[in-house]
């Protein structure tokens, strides 16, 4: 089975305007995350690791309510040091983390419970050129 070949982004999308402001003319720089709301792919490629998440210690900030990984992402995306986070479907509720991918292996760093749904997103080292 051949799989389907992605492009590899590095970064944001910008687009740049212009808009006028009296006499003068600024240059306006808009961001866009680029993000799919429900499947939490956005600029930042996260990798899911199925039953932990980060324990309240390596949590920066919580979130209730959430209605999909993908507004999870996007609220770690704006969280200042945020690096990963830990989704639960069933509550709803977010948790934005410092944790990096390389510890996702690390038990004692998590809540670990594979009946309820819950799943650590970490991101992956980027590859090579890409800062």
């Amino acid at each position: 089975m051949e799989m389907e070949h992605q492009p590899v982004r590095c970064g944001p999308s910008r687009d740049l305007r212009h808009e006028k402001v009296g006499k003068e003319k600024r240059k306006r720089i808009s961001v866009r995350f680029d993000a799919d709301l429900h499947t939490g792919i956005g600029f930042r490629k996260f990798s899911e690791t199925p039953g932990q998440t980060p324990k309240k210690a390596y949590v920066l900030k919580e979130f209730t309510s959430t209605s999909c990984v993908g507004i999870c992402s996007t609220r770690c995306l704006v969280t200042p040091q945020c690096t990963s986070y830990g989704y639960f479907p069933r509550t709803g509720r977010c948790t934005a983390s410092n944790l990096v991918h390389s510890q996702r292996n690390d038990l004692t760093l998590f809540d670990v419970d594979v009946t309820d749904g819950r799943a650590f997103y970490s991101q992956p080292p980027l590859p090579p050129g890409c800062n």
